[in-house]
């Protein structure tokens, strides 16, 4: 339960900074002083940032039992053993991240 609000936080800020991202590149890059080419890169940056966050969703869903935090901890003790975990779920993350994100472009 601690770990609730901070992640409604990062949910929040992530979500928020992906829609900006992407009302940014609807027609709105003039007023901050970008070009039009501009648009697909800012999209799919905001693209990114929703992506992160259903990434974050599901790393929590998939491993919820996995605390980051004890095997930062851990790794004091057994850097390899720590180490090769959270390598793991990079991986795992590395592995959905370019799935969410093109599932979320306009195709």
């Amino acid at each position: 339960m601690k770990t609730v609000v901070p992640d409604v936080i990062r949910l929040t800020l992530l979500v928020a900074a992906g829609l900006v991202l992407i009302w940014l590149a609807g027609s709105h890059l003039s007023s901050v002083g970008l070009p039009a080419a501009a648009a697909p890169p800012v999209e799919f940056a905001g693209c990114a940032f929703i992506a992160t966050a259903l990434a974050h969703v599901l790393r929590r869903v998939l491993f919820h039992r996995v605390d980051l935090q004890h095997f930062a901890h851990r790794a004091y003790e057994h850097p390899v053993g720590a180490g090769l975990v959270v390598l793991g779920l990079c991986m795992v993350i590395q592995a959905l991240m370019p799935i969410i994100t093109l599932m979320l472009t306009k195709g």
